[in-house]
This record gives structure tokens, C-alpha cells and sequence, in this order.
């Protein structure tokens, strides 16, 4: 995933999709996602440096941090079927049940990516590409 590849190739690969983005859209870009969620410190710094100022995370968390240039973001998500009363929960500013199990979840999601990433990687690659 891109917080394991050389931190050139990180940084050629934000430039050509900001550039490509622009491009397509015929405006400046300044707004990225890390895909798959794959967040490193140095992934948000090759994305300050590839001239993008905001970097959402898939971490469910409140709070923004600097990297660089780089404000990075986490967010919550909502999958098919969830009520709006859950969506209200997790776009709730005061913390929220919701919230907290969505953490929970992906905090010990991200300790089994970790430890067994190849084992993971070519579970998630037979489910989606099946």
C-alpha cells in the first residue's frame, strides 16, 4: 500500500493524480482521500509537498492535524441501509455511541491490517475482485 512504497514514488503518484484531477475539471485541486485508508505521516507530507492542503484519512476521529502544509482529516462512514438518525450520530460534534464503536471497530481493523498485512491484502483482493 502507498505508506509502504519509496517517498518518491509517493510523491510522483499525488502529483500525476492532482494533475490529472485538474485537468479533467479545469481547476485547481487542493483536496485528496488516502486511498484504501493506507495513512502514514509521510503520505500526508508527500501530499503537502505534491501541493495538496487538505488529506482525508478512513480513521473515524474528530480532531485535524498538520502535516506540512497538509490538513489532514478523519471521517466516519456510512454504508448502505444506515438510518438517519446514525448519521446524525456520527456527524455529531459532541461524540456520540456511534462514533466510538466506529473507532473501536477500525482501531482493531488497523492492528490486524498491521500485523497480517500480506494475509489481508489477498483476502480483501478475493472478496472485491470475486
Amino acid at each position: 500500500h502507498m505508506g509502504r512504497w519509496r517517498p518518491q514514488l509517493v510523491l510522483d503518484e499525488w502529483r500525476k493524480s492532482r494533475e490529472s484531477l485538474e485537468d479533467l475539471l479545469g481547476h485547481e485541486v487542493k483536496v485528496a482521500s488516502v486511498p484504501f485508508g493506507h495513512y502514514s505521516r509521510r503520505v500526508a507530507e508527500a501530499a503537502g509537498d505534491a501541493g495538496l492542503r487538505f488529506l482525508f484519512t478512513s480513521e473515524p476521529v474528530r480532531r485535524t492535524w498538520q502535516v506540512g502544509p497538509c490538513t489532514v482529516l478523519g471521517r466516519y462512514s456510512l454504508v448502505r441501509g444506515d438510518s438517519a438518525a446514525r448519521a446524525s450520530a456520527l456527524g455529531s460534534t459532541s461524540g456520540s455511541l456511534s462514533q466510538y464503536t466506529q473507532f473501536v471497530t477500525w482501531t482493531a481493523k488497523k492492528a490486524v491490517k498491521r500485523s497480517m498485512y500480506p494475509v489481508y491484502a489477498a483476502v480483501r483482493h478475493r472478496v472485491l475482485d470475486s
